[in-house]
């Protein structure tokens, strides 16, 4: 390798300022760069995170537990979002990396600086002693030529009298002896004219073959470690960058995978999970016959007041979930008690068997409270269950009253409609009869007496008491019979009334869509029921 001491011996002022220039281009260029990398990435950083933030659901921003009945596409969205989260950290660790190395880098540029300094600093001290000694030399040049000049004079003017016969032997001999003084002082002049010489030669081949080459060669070195940091605070920042990308292309896979999760026809179930509510559609509508000459207002009144009323939705499925899910956690906590005691018995039988470890008692407080609590959300667990099998119940009654089942009568003329059609049972099986024969027309159903059968009691009916009994309306027809309520059951409506297991009610109008009109037996309060809460007793 060649050496800017040899090849660049009279280019020190130019080197100097290549190498100033080198040096502050390191901190200038190279550490902004670095610095402005550094502060994108944190600003992508940002950026990403503020993209999470507002596409994140709310629901999930405060809360880092999983979001109830999620479908898949709102779910693996939601984590895709966590792995772009998780690639804003990665971003924010390298800009922290970059931001390193630009401290690195500064704290090397002052090194550098320093170094560069120590060198011009000698530089300039070689070239003052250089200077010095040149001076020196031409001192003694100029000593040398004057006491030469002197002697050539005095030398000249010794010849000129000694030739010359107007010049007396004392004016000659005079200037002999100063011809002669000045030789001597010449000679001696000389000699240190030629002794500074052989100095300043050697100090001269010194500067240029040893000192100012040192000089320029530290500066070369200077630069070639310059050159190596500034490929080594590069390397660096790839390296920095290089790190994350395995974590990023980790994270754009698992993005992919999330995307495949997505499934579609889950998301439509879970709709259907989310949504249920156990109801089924109203039955048919029954038909209302109309006759002619009746114009009476307050039962049309009535009629329409009739035919508006619909029985209230009792929304049981979402009821359902609710309890499956106050199951599951309660029979988790019973896990969980049932493991303390457990616990508890393994420790009060060791130290029963063992009195020296220590009392007993002192695990049997906790042992018994541990007991009573699992015994207590046994209990509760029992009374969720026991309502859960209610609501199962009429979840299944609901689901086997469908429109197939409805009798069809309603939409017959009266003319076409069947007798005898009322059974004996439950209200269920009488409903839809009575709501054919006697919602549909507005009339008051004559229940037979025991061993009377419904041919004998409709055959007695005419025209003029069907019409007499419509004008009667409308007084409560508590002649549909008696129900008993074999469940508890909470109005939650304005149009229910609430009942308690064993409560006996006068039935005011039918089953219609699962739900019955009954009235208390005090007659103080009306309203809908469920009908699969109630039995038939007359």
């Amino acid at each position: 390798m060649k050496e800017w001491g040899s090849e660049l011996w009279d280019r020190l002022d130019l080197v100097v300022a290549y190498n100033k220039k080198e040096t502050q281009d390191l901190e200038g260029i190279f550490g902004k760069y670095l610095k402005e990398r550094g502060e994108i990435e944190k600003e992508y950083c940002k950026s990403l995170r503020k993209l999470v933030t507002n596409y994140l659901p709310k629901e999930n921003k405060k809360e880092k537990e999983p979001i109830e009945d999620e479908t898949s596409q709102s779910k693996y969205f939601r984590l895709m979002l966590e792995e772009t989260r998780y690639q804003a950290n990665q971003h924010e660790l390298l800009s922290e990396n970059l931001f390193k190395i630009f401290s690195s880098i500064q704290k090397k540029t002052k090194e550098f600086g320093d170094v560069t300094k120590k060198c011009i600093k000698e530089a300039k001290k070689l070239a003052e002693e250089k200077d010095k000694s040149d001076k020196c030399l031409e001192k003694a040049k100029m000593k040398y030529q004057r006491s030469f000049f002197d002697y050539e004079q005095s030398e000249r003017d010794y010849t000129k009298a000694d030739n010359s016969n107007d010049v007396s032997r004392n004016q000659i001999e005079k200037l002999k002896k100063t011809t002669n003084t000045r030789n001597q002082i010449c000679e001696q002049y000389r000699g240190e004219y030629a002794k500074e010489l052989l100095r300043a030669n050697e100090e001269q081949h010194t500067y240029y073959f040893n000192k100012l080459p040192t000089v320029l060669n530290n500066l070369q070195n200077l630069d070639v470690s310059r050159s190596n940091f500034v490929k080594e605070i590069l390397t660096e920042g790839v390296r920095a960058e290089q790190k994350i990308v395995p974590i990023v292309v980790k994270c754009l896979e698992e993005v992919e995978k999330c995307i495949d999760q997505i499934d579609p026809h889950a998301d439509t179930e879970l709709v259907i999970y989310r949504y249920k509510t156990g109801n089924v559609p109203p039955a048919d509508n029954s038909f209302e016959e109309m006759k002619l000459g009746d114009h009476n207002l307050e039962k049309t009144k009535t009629l329409q007041k009739r035919s508006k009323a619909t029985p209230p939705s009792e929304h049981l499925f979402p009821k359902k979930r609710e309890l499956e899910k106050k199951i599951e956690a309660m029979e988790l906590e019973i896990a969980k008690g049932q493991k303390e005691i457990h616990a508890l018995r393994l420790m009060y039988e060791t130290y029963s068997q063992n009195p020296k470890y220590g009392d007993k008692k002192n695990f049997q407080g906790e042992l018994e409270a541990a007991t009573f609590k699992v015994q207590n959300l046994e209990s509760q667990l029992h009374t969720l269950k026991t309502e859960l099998s209610q609501i199962n119940t009429r979840l299944d009654h609901l689901r086997n009253r469908t429109p197939v089942d409805t009798p069809s009568s309603g939409r017959r003329s009266p003319s076409h409609s069947d007798k005898g059609s009322m059974g004996y049972g439950t209200i269920s099986n009488s409903s839809n009869s009575s709501e054919q024969d006697t919602d549909s027309l507005g009339e008051k159903p004559r229940v037979p007496e025991v061993g009377s059968s419904w041919d004998h009691v409709t055959s007695g009916w005419a025209e003029d008491d069907f019409n007499e009994e419509f004008e009667d309306l409308p007084p409560p027809p508590s002649n549909l019979g008696l129900a008993r309520a074999l469940y508890d059951f909470i109005g939650e409506e304005e149009s229910n009334i609430s009942m308690r297991a064993g409560e006996e009610f006068h039935l005011l109008e039918p089953d219609s869509g699962g739900w019955s009109k009954v009235q208390r037996m005090n007659m103080s309060e009306e309203g809908f029921v469920p009908t699969a809460f109630l039995e038939w007793i007359s």
